[in-house]
């Protein structure tokens, strides 16, 4: 009996371990990878993971949502999903109000806001997590994201990307892979809303 309670715990833990991974990469969030040599001259490929906090993303809205969406980093070995601890990151950041004005610019640097080389800080607790913190309203964001990373080994890792939620892919470094969702607008959730037809009594 204790060692069917035992297995049985075992089992538990492990589906537990397993959900908890696959909801963690079931956020939407693109990555970049980036090949390097090592010390001994074998070749390794660090991959940066970039998307929001708690996705799905909604602009802040007084009294009913925070609006608070980090810019979500994450750095591991694109093979073993090791985490590296280890990194010097910034951001720039941009906003664009709608598609329209994405459709005009020829540049990220044509953004409506901009924010530049904020520090994408380690998160403790997290090895291989970095976040630059912020509320978000509707609308469309895009970041740069650049400085190093140290491999396992010591080997420093020149980082400099740009990738933009899926509504602006058009401004993405090439190479830039899969995406993140650009912010909506938490009313749009609403059921019953001001889009719902409803009977008169």
């Amino acid at each position: 009996m204790k060692h069917t309670t035992l297995s049985l715990l075992g089992v538990m833990a492990a589906v537990t371990i397993i959900s908890v991974i696959a909801s963690q990469e079931a956020y939407a969030h693109g990555n970049m990878k980036i090949p390097l040599t090592i010390a001994n001259g074998e070749s390794r490929t660090v991959q940066v993971v970039l998307g929001h906090t708690n996705e799905p993303s909604y602009g802040n809205e007084p009294g009913t949502w925070d609006g608070i969406h980090g810019v979500d980093i994450t750095v591991r070995d694109a093979d073993t999903k090791l985490p590296i601890k280890t990194a010097s990151l910034k951001v720039d950041k941009y906003f664009f109000k709608n598609q329209k004005k994405v459709d005009k610019a020829s540049s990220p640097a044509d953004a409506d806001a901009k924010d530049l080389g904020v520090t994408a800080g380690a998160v403790f607790g997290q090895p291989g997590k970095f976040l630059a913190r912020q509320m978000v309203i509707d609308g469309i964001y895009g970041y740069r994201v650049y400085g190093t990373v140290t491999y396992f080994d010591g080997t420093n890792v020149p980082v400099d990307f740009t990738g933009f939620c899926s509504d602006a892919a058009k401004f993405n470094s090439p190479g830039f892979a899969g995406g993140f969702g650009c912010i909506g607008d938490i009313k749009d959730t609403k059921f019953p809303g001001k889009k719902h037809k409803m009977k008169d009594d």
